[in-house]
């Protein structure tokens, strides 16, 4: 008995490898489906997200403000500090990451100031204490002089020592001084006092908040109060930390 399987006809060779042709094309285009569905975007789209996120910043905002006392709280792309190149009171170099990783108060003065510089500082003193009372995340405090004339870091190490030794006070060429305080909205204008060599410096009372990432988050609006701020950086703290 001959066992050898019949070879199929043409026509049957030809039926099978249509099948199987079919079965291909079938398969291709099944993966095809499952590919544009998995990769396909979604009908949320990026701009949609970032618009999504904006408004529910601007309401987490609104939110925070209501609570506040004398601070005007900002979007986190307001404002960033910008690249900069200052000396510190040590007469150390130190550029924008100064400010990276922690929160930070940020006042500009200078130490010749007969009255709005040597009260905000002792203000922001009590503020720091008051945070440490209430185990609250630690505020770095600077104070950046827009009068580097007379203000050598020798100086500004004296002056910060006399208010709080945690205290950092940078400054640097005036040209540089100059173009930090135009990045971030900062007047400082210089008047010479009559009949005198000597000259005062005019200069915005408000101090700005930093946040860990170097962007500006908020200005705390004279005149000061140490339980107004202590109030509202616990409050900023607790709701974008």
């Amino acid at each position: 008995m001959n066992t050898t399987p019949n070879k199929p006809t043409s026509r049957k060779r030809y039926a099978i490898w249509l099948l199987a042709a079919v079965a291909v094309i079938a398969g291709v285009l099944a993966n095809q489906v499952v590919y544009r569905k998995n990769a396909a975007p979604s009908d949320v789209t990026s701009t949609d997200l970032d618009s999504k996120a904006l408004a529910a910043e601007k309401k987490q905002i609104k939110s925070v403000q209501e609570n506040l006392l004398s601070t005007a709280l900002f979007p986190s792309d307001f404002r960033s500090i910008p690249a900069f190149s200052l000396t510190d009171q040590q007469g150390q170099a130190v550029t924008e990451s100064f400010f990276d990783g922690q929160w930070s108060m940020v006042f500009f003065g200078y130490t010749h100031c007969p009255d709005i510089c040597p009260m905000t500082m002792s203000i922001m003193d009590n503020v720091v204490d008051e945070l440490a009372k209430n185990n609250t995340q630690p505020l770095q405090v600077v104070f950046v002089s827009v009068d580097p004339k007379r203000d050598t870091s020798e100086k500004l190490g004296q002056y910060m020592a006399y208010f709080n030794e945690d205290f950092k006070g940078i400054t640097g060429e005036l040209a540089d001084v100059l173009a930090m305080t135009s990045d971030l909205g900062i007047v400082a204008s210089y008047t010479t006092i009559e009949g005198t060599s000597d000259y005062l410096v005019d200069h915005t009372a408000s101090m700005l908040l930093v946040d860990p990432q170097g962007r500006i988050r908020a200005k705390f609006n004279a005149p000061h109060k140490a339980e107004n701020i202590v109030n509202d950086f616990q409050k900023i703290v607790n709701e974008f930390s």
